[in-house]
């Protein structure tokens, strides 16, 4: 069966509405990421978004929630899964110090949301009109560099930029990980122009790892896919293999175990020794933060309990940063080995049915790895949503070979 990705802003009277409340909801984030508008609308918006999803589909679903026959339902309740791990780990720590706190809830609706999203919207959309939703996604990103870094656009400020220091772009801003994810999407779709699009504002708003990435997808795209293998990988929806999966997942299970022993003294040492390297130089800074935040919150606190010390510290300069920019190691401290177990096992059996969606999960893991990624909840909504079309397209096919 072969889609046709058309745009569709027209459809019936409450999906009309649903797309323009989608529309309001990314706009008005453009607008709160430009300063002109408070966070609160734009969340309002969101929120106002899943509830007509929810109550569309709990009327057609006489109430009832997961159904036989739902769309991405096992991969919501695995997100779900992580969203009560965290939930019961934290409190546990939190009533074992004595210091029940309310940002542990406020941390849990970046672990909320996306799913919860992807899951009432993917059941209450038409396959006419989802390809729509990604390019309102693109039109999000276009709007921002417009409004925000257009003025900008010269051939000397893209010179200025050196791959020896990481802020050298006047554009850098983290949604080069959303463009990233959009060249992806767009790929997938067919759309190579929205790809390329995609790929010089991600190379543009330069992170290192997504520059060179974002060139190297669009290249093994435009070069192999209609070869066999990716066409395989790519197009025909083929799973994961067990050995693949067992292997990233043991491998994100130490590294906060390792990430611990090289913040360590012992591990500075080394480095310097071994390399002649100077860690907190080549991390930009970030050892520093992760000592300065372990050697000085007390206890950590259960999830969300670090970004919280940080972003209520008397020193501006950590106040500004907010996070100790490695989530990994943010879950190892904050909700154990048992909550990065239970995080990257569900997160990995999500990922699984589709090579496609599991690169694209890797490199939310490479970014667990080295920045702050786990709040990044648009790039999250993006993922789980593109996550749930792909999967109900796999079983739109199946269920017609079957019936045929």
């Amino acid at each position: 069966m072969k889609y046709k990705y058309k745009l569709n802003f027209f459809s019936t009277g409450l999906h009309n509405i649903k797309l323009l409340l989608f529309i309001m909801y990314n706009l008005t984030y453009v607008l709160y990421m430009t300063g002109f508008m408070s966070r609160s609308i734009n969340f309002t918006l969101l929120f106002v978004f899943i509830l007509v999803c929810m109550i569309e589909y709990m009327l057609k679903n006489d109430w009832v929630l997961g159904r036989q026959g739902d769309l991405f339902w096992p991969e919501f309740r695995k997100a779900m899964v992580i969203v009560f791990a965290f939930f019961l780990i934290s409190i546990s720590i939190q009533i074992w110090h004595g210091d029940v706190q309310l940002y542990l809830y406020t941390e849990l609706l970046y672990n909320i949301i996306p799913p919860l999203l992807a899951f009432f919207w993917i059941n209450t959309s038409y396959v006419t009109e989802r390809y729509t939703y990604f390019i309102i996604f693109l039109l999000r990103y276009t709007s921002y560099f417009f409004i925000a870094d257009f003025h900008n656009l010269s051939l000397s400020n893209i010179f200025m930029i050196s791959w020896d220091d990481s802020k050298s772009s006047v554009f850098e801003t983290p949604y080069a990980h959303d463009l990233f994810f959009m060249e992806i999407i767009f790929l997938y779709f067919g759309k190579k122009k929205l790809a390329f699009f995609s790929m010089l504002l991600c190379m543009l708003y330069f992170k290192r790892i997504s520059f060179i990435l974002s060139i190297v997808v669009y290249v093994v795209y435009i070069l192999l896919i209609n070869r066999k293998y990716f066409g395989k990988m790519f197009n025909k929806w083929q799973p994961v293999k067990k050995f693949i999966r067992y292997a990233v997942f043991i491998a994100m299970c130490i590294m906060p175990f390792f990430i611990n022993w090289v913040v360590s003294d012992a591990g500075i040492l080394f480095f310097r020794k071994r390399f002649d390297l100077n860690l907190n130089e080549f991390t930009t800074g970030r050892i520093g933060v992760i000592k300065y935040t372990i050697a000085n919150i007390g206890h950590f606190n259960g999830y969300g309990s670090s970004d919280h010390f940080l972003t209520t510290s008397r020193l501006e300069v950590y106040r500004k940063l907010g996070s100790m920019h490695c989530d990994i190691l943010k879950l190892y401290l904050e909700t154990t080995i048992v909550g990065v177990v239970v995080y990257i096992y569900e997160m990995v059996e999500i990922a699984k049915k589709n090579w496609l969606i599991f690169i694209m999960l890797m490199y939310i893991f490479i970014e667990l790895i080295a920045s702050h990624f786990l709040d990044c909840i648009g790039l999250f909504n993006m993922f789980f949503m593109f996550a749930a079309m792909v999967y109900a397209e796999k079983h739109t096919v199946l269920h017609s070979e079957i019936t045929r």
